[in-house]
């Protein structure tokens, strides 16, 4: 016995509806998942995007502030060249006294002033030198001259105090009594 279904048109059309509506549904669930899940990946890849510029933005700003760092530790040890350490003073003043003698500056005694603790917080101390000089302005100004521009260590001249040796008209080229006070700064060794 063979079995076979017939079935009407109607019965037919009913069932093709009802196959249509269910594939339909699935289609639609199915697309309803992946629409969902495309926004949900779309959020996601949004706020990674997100993540990754905040994160270029910092390595920037990081990198901008590495390059100051660096720029600011190459100055700092351009400004540590010039001060000498506390056993390069006395060898400092050694080489003042050989300019004086070229100049022609008569440097009759230099003798270290001060010299004290440092400030608190600060790096380095101020190492002070007094001087007496025999000489006329001309050469003592090139003395001077030469000292400051020409020394790989920073030095200054303070207090000068300049006393003519004759009173009233000073002749051009007369040597005075000079007094003046030679700064220098010691870095502070950590």
């Amino acid at each position: 016995m063979v079995f076979s279904i017939e079935w009407s048109e109607r019965t037919k059309l009913i069932v093709t509806i009802a196959v249509a509506l269910v594939v339909n549904a699935a289609v639609g669930a199915f697309l309803y998942l992946a629409v969902k899940n495309y926004n949900d990946l779309r959020k996601e890849l949004a706020s990674v995007q997100k993540e990754v510029e905040d994160l270029r933005a910092k390595a920037s700003q990081l990198q901008a502030k590495q390059e100051i760092k660096r720029r600011v530790e190459a100055e700092n040890a351009d400004i540590l060249k010039k001060l000498p350490p506390q056993s390069e003073i006395p060898l400092l003043m050694d080489r003042i006294s050989e300019v004086a003698a070229q100049a022609p500056v008569q440097l009759k005694d230099v003798r270290k002033v001060s010299g004290g603790p440092p400030t608190m917080g600060v790096a380095y101390a101020k190492e002070l030198w007094g001087a007496s000089i025999e000489a006329n302005f001309h050469s003592l100004v090139k003395f001077i001259n030469h000292v400051e521009e020409n020394f790989d260590r920073f030095i200054a001249f303070e207090d000068l105090a300049i006393a003519s040796k004759q009173g009233g008209l000073v002749p051009h080229g007369t040597n005075h009594d000079i007094r003046v006070n030679v700064a220098t700064y010691r870095y502070l060794q950590q």
